[in-house]
């Protein structure tokens, strides 16, 4: 009889506030067909410090519906392999940062409905390389030190970053700014972190 599969599903666990409630939400984030993948994969994957990450084991096509998925595997928010889910630890982080995160949620219901956010994570990697390609860049991935680098090329210019995003980023730049790239002043960058003290 010929053995079934098994998929290793990743799973995002993140703290959110819905008033009055402090909540844990969870979302579906990959599958991978080993462990080794998806760890690979949380590693290379940048998330918020006040979230963690759940791996679970599924047999494809498993009978005994009532015990799959009781094998977990617990990953910190950068994916070092933990001993349980680090609610609390995770809690205290959002805590840390929730005065910026107040700063900057919408005043009203209307702004709610009208604003829109996009936030780096593992689904922005693919339609970053799709814009890439567009452009007509070569596209490939090297083995770094403890993650992928995502690597582009046209003609005689190399790009080389650390996500696909932030690779997509630096060819805006280039295509911007060409040679004169480092540009240093205004000084935008100082601007910002002013901001956030006052």
């Amino acid at each position: 009889m010929k053995k079934k599969a098994t998929v290793w599903v990743i799973m995002h666990y993140e703290i959110l506030q819905v008033n009055p409630f402090t909540i844990v939400d969870s979302v579906q984030f990959h599958v991978a067909s080993s462990r080794k993948k998806a760890e690979e994969h949380m590693r290379q994957s940048w998330v918020e410090p006040y979230s963690w990450w759940q791996v679970h084991p599924y047999v494809v096509d498993f009978e005994d519906c009532l015990h799959e998925g009781e094998e977990v595997y617990y990953y910190s928010h950068r994916g070092k392999p933990l001993r349980s889910a680090p609610c609390k630890q995770a809690i205290k982080a959002y805590e840390r940062k929730r005065p910026w995160l107040e700063r900057r949620r919408p005043k009203s219901i209307s702004e709610t409905q009208t604003q829109s956010s996009l936030v780096t994570s593992g689904n922005t990697n693919n339609p970053s390389l799709i814009v890439l390609r567009k452009k007509g860049y070569d596209l490939w991935l090297e083995h770094g030190e403890n993650r992928f680098l995502w690597c582009a090329r046209k003609d005689d210019q190399s790009f080389l970053a650390y996500s696909a995003p932030e690779l997509l980023g630096l060819v805006t730049l280039w295509e911007h700014l060409g040679e004169s790239w480092n540009q240093q002043r205004p000084r935008i960058y100082s601007e910002l972190i002013k901001q956030m003290e006052d």
